[in-house]
């Protein structure tokens, strides 16, 4: 009677530890309707940088699953998203305000190889997207890409 109480609490244990270890995990995912607020930066003219207002961009949609932003996958209909072929550093927490403030913000920062960098804070639902590749052409080019800085919102899509 004993031994079987025993084994009956022991089977017991196992079959909820292993009901646990077997029970899958669900991804959290969040979607981001992002929209850009202002769009300026400078544009190479006459041999020197000049500050300018550009077009503000399309919205965009931004997607985090368990924290993290996903870069969209590679193909013609991504190619203008500001994620497209970029990586992303894992979120960490990072000044927002002024230095003097101590304001700490959840942020993730995704780059790719020539120099356009989204950055994005999950408490705040903002960031700012950036392009500055034409800040590394030649000295002497009669033309440069331009550099552009565009802040922009989110609103969490349901």
């Amino acid at each position: 009677m004993f031994w079987e109480a025993c084994v009956k609490k022991l089977l017991q244990g196992m079959m909820l530890t292993c009901a646990a270890v077997a029970t899958p995990v669900t991804a959290q995912t969040v979607t981001y309707a992002c929209q850009y607020v202002e769009a300026a930066g400078l544009i190479w003219q006459n041999g020197r940088w000049v500050a300018t207002e550009f077009y503000k961009q399309d919205p965009f949609i931004l997607t985090a699953i368990d924290g993290q932003l996903v870069v969209p996958e590679t193909t013609e209909e991504n190619i203008s998203h500001p994620l497209f072929l970029s990586q992303c550093n894992l979120p960490t927490e990072a000044p927002t305000g002024e230095p003097d403030e101590n304001l700490l913000s959840r942020v993730q920062s995704c780059s790719d190889k020539i120099g356009n960098t989204l950055l994005f804070s999950f408490e705040n639902l903002n960031g700012a997207y950036s392009k500055i590749v034409g800040a590394a052409a030649g000295r002497d080019n009669a033309t440069k890409d331009s550099l552009t800085v565009a802040p922009f919102v989110c609103g969490t899509m349901r």
